[in-house]
């Protein structure tokens, strides 16, 4: 026994219908609250991945704008209108794309993805400065006419007359958003 004085069992509460009724309309409000949470939260997800698609779309376009302005240029397939630049050069470049945009440079590089996938007209390629591909670690994304690409393919070392054109961005398998340099490819030639 309980040595407290005036000690009662608790005594069950019982509820009226009424009471009943307003615990359940606040815990459907509650309910309805926390819906309505997850359903925004999920199109905000969904905002951010469209986002991110549209990006790529509208950089993709200008990719391939900027390819066709520059193939109207006649200078585009003369050698002697680009530099070779040193590695240094190529890490200023790197460091502010958009302020050497339109610059003409010789890059040289491996390309190490190029199917169906990601275009005929465009690839990625290990690239720099670097005449034996030693060195040549910087990660681009290149874009030229599929015509004059239709030689190479993965795995191919290569001479690209580029002109600098901004960065890309894209979606790696791991579901990873990367983003490179990016250059437009005005000659291409197996490197020797």
């Amino acid at each position: 026994m309980n040595s407290q004085p005036d000690w009662r069992p608790d005594q069950q509460k019982t509820s009226s219908p009424a009471e009943i009724l307003r615990s359940l309309r606040g815990l459907a409000a509650v309910a309805i609250v926390v819906l309505f949470g997850a359903i925004v939260a999920a199109n905000l997800g969904d905002d951010q991945d469209n986002s991110s698609t549209d990006r790529q779309q509208t950089r993709y376009q200008q990719s391939v704008d900027t390819r066709n302005k520059l193939h109207t240029d006649a200078t585009l397939s003369d050698p002697s209108t680009y530099e070779e630049i040193s590695k240094r050069d190529f890490e200023v470049i790197l460091k502010d794309l958009r302020a050497q945009d339109g610059r003409r440079i010789v890059l040289y590089g491996s390309i190490w993805h190029f199917d169906g996938a990601v275009g005929l007209d465009r690839f990625l390629a290990h690239v720099g400065t670097s005449t034996s591909s030693i060195g040549n670690t910087e990660s681009a994304h290149l874009v030229g006419d599929p015509a004059m690409l239709k030689p190479f393919v993965k795995g191919d070392d290569v001479k690209m007359f580029v002109v600098v054109d901004g960065e890309y961005s894209y979606t790696s398998k791991a579901d990873v958003e990367i983003t490179v340099p990016q250059f437009q490819i005005g000659i291409i030639e197996f490197a020797e």
